[in-house]
C-alpha cells in the first residue's frame, strides 16, 4: 500500500512538473518556417486606434524575425521578436549556455550608432513601417507599446566593449527610453548595477530562475509618443550586436499592445515581473569572447 502511494505521488509529481514546464515555455515561429512577412509583423503589433502601411523588413537571415507565444515568463504572452542572431533559441525550458549566438556576417545600423557613442553595430535587422494614428484631425494622440529586451551579452560582457542595442525610432527619434529618462536601453545601460530596478538576471551563474535562454533581460517596459491625429508617422524598430558580431539579443513586442490614448490618457508603468520561472539548470559550454 505504501509503496502505490508513493509511485502515485511521484507520478503526480512528475506529472505537475512537467505541465508547469510546458506551460512557461516559450515558443516562437521564425518568418521562414510560419511564411510570414512583414506586413504580417506589423499587423500582429498593432491594437487599436493605429493604421499601418508600407511595412519592409530587412537584415539577417529569415531566422532573425518571427512570432513568439507563451511567454509566461514575464506576462508578455505573445507578440513579434526580432533578434541580432537567431529567434529560435528562445525556445528553451531554462538557460542552458551563457553564450548563444548566430554569426550573420551582417552590417550593422547608422541609427543604432548614434545610441552607443563609440560603438559600431553589427548583425542589424529592421522593421520599418507607416503608421497613422486614429482621432480628431489635428489633435495630439499619445501612443505606446509594451516591449522586453534581453541578451546573452548579460552578465559578463557589461561595461564591456560589447554593448548590443535596440531602438524604435519614431519620426528618427528613439523612443526606446528608460522610464523617466533620456537613456536608450542597452546593455550596459540597464543591468545589475545601472537601473536594477528593470533588470531580470536569469544568468547561469544565480540559477537561472527564469524559463528562458536569455542571460538577462528587462522587465515589460513601455514605449511612449504622441503624434498628430491623422497625420502620415514613420516607425523604424532596429536592433544589432555592437562591438562584435557575437552573443544574441533579442527584443520581444506584445502583441496587439501598438494602440493609442486619445488626449494624452495616462499610459501604463513598466509591468512588474511575474516570479515564475521553472529552475532546471542545463549544461553549457563557455567560450571566451571572440
Amino acid at each position: 500500500m505504501r509503496i502505490r502511494r508513493y509511485l502515485l505521488g511521484l507520478l503526480i509529481f512528475c506529472f505537475f512538473n512537467i505541465w508547469v514546464v510546458s506551460s512557461f515555455a516559450i515558443t516562437v515561429t521564425d518568418i521562414d518556417e510560419g511564411g510570414y512577412t512583414a506586413n504580417d509583423l506589423a499587423q500582429t503589433l498593432v491594437g487599436s486606434g493605429i493604421i499601418v502601411s508600407n511595412a519592409v523588413l530587412q537584415g539577417n537571415g529569415p531566422q532573425a524575425a518571427g512570432i513568439f507565444k507563451n511567454f509566461n515568463v514575464i506576462g508578455l504572452t505573445s507578440g513579434i521578436v526580432l533578434s541580432s542572431g537567431d529567434v529560435n533559441y528562445l525556445e528553451s525550458n531554462t538557460n542552458t549556455s551563457d553564450s548563444i549566438t548566430k554569426n550573420w556576417g551582417a552590417p550593422g545600423d547608422p541609427d543604432l550608432n548614434t545610441l552607443v557613442p563609440g560603438y559600431n553595430t553589427y548583425d542589424a535587422i529592421t522593421l520599418e513601417f507607416d503608421f497613422v494614428a486614429i482621432g480628431n484631425p489635428g489633435d495630439v494622440i499619445t501612443c505606446s507599446f509594451k516591449y522586453v529586451f534581453g541578451s546573452d551579452e548579460y552578465d559578463e560582457w557589461v561595461s564591456s566593449n560589447y554593448n548590443d542595442v535596440f531602438g524604435f525610432f519614431v519620426n528618427n527619434v528613439n523612443v526606446a527610453l528608460i522610464p523617466g529618462t533620456n537613456i536608450p536601453v542597452s546593455i550596459n545601460n540597464i543591468n545589475s548595477q545601472n537601473y536594477s530596478q528593470y533588470y531580470c538576471d536569469n544568468d547561469i551563474n544565480v540559477g537561472a530562475p527564469y524559463a528562458t535562454e536569455m542571460d538577462g533581460f528587462s522587465k515589460i517596459l513601455y514605449a511612449n509618443f504622441n503624434v498628430i491625429a491623422g497625420q502620415t508617422n514613420h516607425m523604424k524598430i532596429a536592433i544589432a550586436d555592437a562591438g562584435d558580431h557575437n552573443y544574441d539579443s533579442w527584443v520581444l513586442l506584445g502583441a496587439n499592445s501598438f494602440t493609442n490614448h486619445p488626449g494624452g490618457a495616462t499610459v501604463p508603468e513598466p509591468a512588474t515581473i511575474l516570479l515564475v520561472g521553472t529552475g532546471l539548470l542545463g549544461t553549457f559550454l563557455k567560450r571566451s569572447k571572440q
